[in-house]
């Protein structure tokens, strides 16, 4: 209850009507004034003293100074309080609470004080006085014959969550350094590119199709003129390379690492329709493999059939799926 000096007034609602005047305006109603405290808590929780007042002006009220010595086994964290401030478009009122937050370390029943409300009413200071309020406390039961132990046994932090803490605080500055050295890197090999006059980015190499370059090999190969200077093994070695190179590139079958019979098997299962052609490479792969491995002698015109084999198996792939020349 409150009591504006000798006379008790509610604690929860001040209905102090007054007239305004002879004119029959509306009456305006009193500002209210609360005080809430929890009841009942455990040992070292916080808690806190709230004194409210809800009126038209919240500068119509004055809060106390708490003194710490009046409030016996009440552990206050501050004497003054901490406000808050709300305002009600509906019925035009502010609403202004302030709180003194307080612990207590015993268990037991503890009484606060009453707490006195300073207000600003027609031209006077009031003081209103709250009623007695009861806070009990307990502790929680503890078994004094267990051993003392941690709560929680002690983790070991590794060095991977360590440096993952650390960017996590420090990423602005890891981010701009990378971006620094990023750059640094860039200049360096844009300076490098100027100092040998050429462009800072070349242009990508155009994709030659394995037609074109088996075509390109096969020239260079009867321009060298192996087998015309008996150097007949080599000359064999780079033309079955050319084809076994076009064969994986435009067939997607794996020529290099086969050996002529797995390359030719592996042809007749998946072309079954290429039965000529197919035949005529195998006479190529054969005549190779007698060169390389047994010491074969083919005659001049083998060797420029063998050719003319290969080149004519790869040209008309590029008729049948390139632009002619």
């Amino acid at each position: 209850m409150l009591r504006p000096f000798r006379y008790r007034i509610s604690l929860w609602l001040i209905s102090v009507l007054a007239l305004m005047g002879w004119n029959g305006e509306r009456a305006l109603a009193a500002p209210s004034l609360r005080v809430f405290c929890d009841s009942a808590a455990w040992i070292g929780d916080s808690l806190s003293l709230k004194l409210q007042y809800e009126g038209t002006d919240p500068r119509h009220v004055m809060f106390p100074i708490l003194d710490p010595q009046g409030y016996p086994g009440l552990e206050f964290f501050s004497a003054t309080p901490t406000y808050d401030t709300s305002y009600d478009k509906t019925t035009g009122l502010f609403r202004l609470r302030a709180n003194y937050p307080f612990a207590i370390y015993t268990a037991g029943t503890y009484a606060i004080p009453p707490v006195s409300f300073r207000v600003f009413e027609d031209g006077q200071i009031l003081i209103y006085d709250t009623d007695t309020l009861w806070v009990n406390i307990y502790e929680p039961d503890v078994d004094f014959e267990q051993d003392i132990r941690d709560i929680k046994p002690i983790q070991q932090v590794s060095v991977w969550e360590r440096m993952a803490d650390y960017i996590r605080r420090h990423y602005i500055w890891i981010s701009a350094i990378l971006l620094g050295l990023l750059a640094a890197v860039f200049g360096w090999y844009y300076w490098r590119r100027r100092r040998r006059n050429l462009p800072a980015f070349s242009a990508p190499k155009p994709v030659v199709p394995p037609v074109d370059r088996a075509l390109a090999n096969l020239k260079t190969l009867k321009d060298k003129q192996l087998w015309q200077k008996n150097r007949v093994k080599e000359y064999y070695t780079e033309l079955t390379e050319i084809l076994r190179v076009f064969l994986a590139d435009e067939y997607r079958i794996a020529a290099i690492e086969m050996t002529s019979d797995e390359c030719i098997e592996n042809l007749r299962r998946h072309y079954p329709d290429r039965k000529d052609d197919i035949a005529r490479l195998e006479t190529v792969f054969h005549t190779a493999d007698l060169v390389k491995f047994a010491k074969g002698e083919p005659q001049p015109s083998e060797h420029e059939d063998c050719f003319r084999t290969v080149w004519q198996f790869v040209a008309q792939h590029k008729t049948s799926t390139h632009e002619p020349e």
